[in-house]
């Protein structure tokens, strides 16, 4: 992680920054430099995945720059976790996945409203080593897939996070040794994600833009995560796991969608961040 570290802010006057991150855990990350982050980026808006705490934290840090925030906190002590802290209060929040009763959902996924659209940031399930957990991800899948699909009935969605899963082999360094191997590699995970980007995953799905493909069609071996064994960051053995999903009537709200690639150290994920029209 950098010493220093200095963003400038979105050029367009009403536009809202939004950066997520997987921090691998709100109590390891902190020593390692997660505030000299957030500090720098000011985001509006920070979707933190996978923070691992069990209650609410009491965070000075945090609290003096986002007066609003929501802390998705499942049931299993010191695993996964889903907040987002806001500058911009939203009309209401809501934990968990709707019409997924048989998992604990509230440590995935938080959903804020806002008057224009809903902001929804996830730590997907992922289908686990040796694909154990493919059903469950599965299940995951399909009730995500209808959620979507009521919320973006009603206002366009902006969906963000740590996804779980990639496009296609642009995604992942070495792709055709992982390929129905890996988990977030493979045809049903893919497929899956392809019918929500395309608008098919449900009768009543719309289509969906993957806001940093559409900005960068062409690049490989742009990642969000490297693995801490085996010196993944130094050999750029990665995944594009977190990105930003918009309803695709609101694509060209995205005004700039980037990925920090600089930030490796705190977590063994680096941000993602968003400038999107506003106002939310």
């Amino acid at each position: 992680m950098p010493a220093t570290l200095s963003y400038a802010r979105p050029s367009a006057p009403s536009s809202v920054r939004i950066t997520s991150w997987n921090i691998t855990s709100l109590k390891s990350s902190e020593p390692k430099g997660m505030m000299r982050y957030l500090e720098a980026e000011d985001a509006d808006i920070v979707v933190l995945s996978e923070t691992k705490v069990n209650d609410v934290p009491m965070h000075p840090g945090l609290t003096k720059i986002y007066k609003h925030q929501y802390w998705g906190i499942g049931k299993q002590k010191g695993y996964a976790g889903l907040a987002i802290l806001s500058k911009i209060q939203p009309i209401k929040a809501v934990y968990g996945l709707p019409g997924l009763k048989d998992q604990d959902t509230k440590g995935r996924i938080v959903t804020l409203e806002f008057e224009n659209s809903f902001l929804v940031g996830t730590y997907a399930v992922n289908a686990g080593e040796g694909l154990k957990t493919m059903v469950t991800k599965q299940a995951w899948n399909a009730a995500f897939a209808t959620y979507l699909a009521e919320l973006d009935s009603t206002k366009p969605v902006i969906w963000c996070g740590d996804l779980n899963v990639v496009q296609d082999e642009r995604d992942l360094a070495a792709a055709s040794k992982k390929w129905n191997k890996s988990p977030g590699y493979t045809a049903i995970e893919c497929d899956a994600h392809r019918e929500l980007l395309q608008g098919t995953a449900t009768p009543t799905s719309k289509p969906l833009v993957d806001v940093w493909r559409q900005k960068h069609p062409d690049a490989i071996g742009h990642y969000t995560f490297y693995g801490w064994r085996g010196f993944c960051r130094s050999k750029g053995i990665g995944w594009r796991l977190d990105s930003f999903i918009l309803s695709e009537r609101i694509a060209s709200k995205a005004l700039e969608c980037e990925i920090r690639h600089e930030c490796y150290g705190a977590s063994d994920h680096v941000p993602i961040y968003c400038d999107i029209q506003g106002p939310l």
